[in-house]
């Protein structure tokens, strides 16, 4: 009687053990230091899960944080940071990120070698970004209108017609394309 008790001591007492194990951690290692980051998947652990598979994919690897406060939390992990032809079409389609990937898919699925030098190739991927544009574009604008009416942080201009407006910002982005190494 007395080895079935302390047997079930033991149990008892390594099921305890193991439920305080000690917290799952993230080392984070930055261009200006390192910070750790207590996981707790006890309390959430989809998201623990989530966030340690994503860790193990590399998707975290060389993005950027884009929002910290001070003693307080920061924002990160953007993978449009990854790739400099993405964070520069970001950056100037008003962080539209849906319209910025679309635009890299376009151009990245249209692209042959040698593209810049060609104009029957520039002329596909050009079509390609213009496809993009006009399927995150609402002409009418407004609060619904899928892509604002402020492209590449510049107000439009609204006296010039819609489809030479368009062509507009076909011309800036090509250009901008053109001028990525990644593309």
């Amino acid at each position: 009687m007395k080895g079935i008790w302390l047997g079930f001591v033991w149990l008892a007492l390594s099921r305890t053990l193991a439920a305080q194990a000690a917290p799952q951690q993230a080392v984070v290692e930055t261009s200006t230091g390192t910070f750790v980051i207590d996981l707790a998947p006890d309390r959430a652990p989809n998201q623990t899960a989530y966030f340690l598979k994503q860790v193990a994919a590399g998707v975290y690897d060389g993005t950027i944080f884009h929002r910290v406060v001070k003693n307080g939390m920061v924002q990160g992990g953007d993978p449009l940071t990854k790739d400099a032809g993405k964070r520069a079409l970001y950056d100037n389609l008003d962080r539209n990120a849906e319209l910025a990937i679309a635009v890299d898919q376009a151009v990245r699925t249209s692209r042959q070698d040698d593209w810049r030098n060609n104009p029957f190739k520039i002329k596909k991927v050009k079509n390609e970004i213009r496809a993009a544009l006009m399927s995150h574009w609402s002409p009418g604008g407004g609060a619904d209108a899928p892509w604002p009416l402020v492209v590449m942080q510049r107000p439009i201009d609204l006296s010039v017609g819609s489809s030479e407006w368009l062509e507009q910002q076909l011309e800036r982005v090509l250009a901008l394309v053109k001028n990525q190494d990644e593309y």
